[in-house]
């Protein structure tokens, strides 16, 4: 009898087991993901459009993003002060950035931060503080979060983790001569 009930509840486990696998593989057709020429990218609603202004207010001061931007893109990696990922995301990027892409750290809140005497040593590293306003035209929900824009001012990466773009020497060819 004992041999008939843990027959039972092995089935009943493969069922259920085909049951989840079957359901999550549902949610995983319906999620939005988006595939293009650099990978499968997370669903981000301004991928491939034009970035929103790239004038920011830091400091008090306007400063046009988009001058960075004409020769090679620009990747924009935006922090939050509140974040624990943040850091050792920052860091494995800049350990990573072999191809030396050009990138600036756009932390909401204000100077005289924690992050403000951060990679003093690094003359590559441009931080800006910089106002919600910044963060929600380009609808940042989560963080870190990175962003590339390209010479022509289109989103053409968008996610939580840098690999897909620093893994990819495709990416790399298409925005200079290497």
């Amino acid at each position: 009898m004992q041999i008939y009930v843990e027959f039972s509840l092995v089935i009943l486990i493969l069922i259920a087991s085909f049951g989840v696998y079957r359901y999550l593989s549902v949610q995983l057709k319906q999620s939005k993901v988006f595939s293009s020429e650099f990978g499968g990218i997370k669903a981000y609603s301004l991928l491939n459009q034009r970035a929103p202004e790239l004038v920011v207010n830091s400091n008090m001061h306007k400063i046009d993003l988009s001058k960075w931007i004409e020769d090679r893109g620009l990747l924009l990696i935006f922090i939050d002060l509140d974040c624990p990922h943040c850091i050792p995301s920052l860091e494995l990027f800049l350990s990573s950035n072999t191809y030396s892409l050009e990138f600036i750290v756009l932390i909401r809140g204000e100077e005289g931060s924690r992050y403000s005497n951060l990679y003093t040593e690094n003359d590559k590293l441009q931080i800006l503080h910089v106002n919600g306003e910044f963060f929600e035209a380009y609808q940042i929900n989560e963080f870190p979060y990175y962003i590339f824009v390209n010479k022509e001012q289109f989103i053409v990466y968008a996610s939580s983790v840098p690999d897909g773009l620093l893994n990819n020497l495709d990416f790399y060819k298409s925005i200079s001569n290497y």
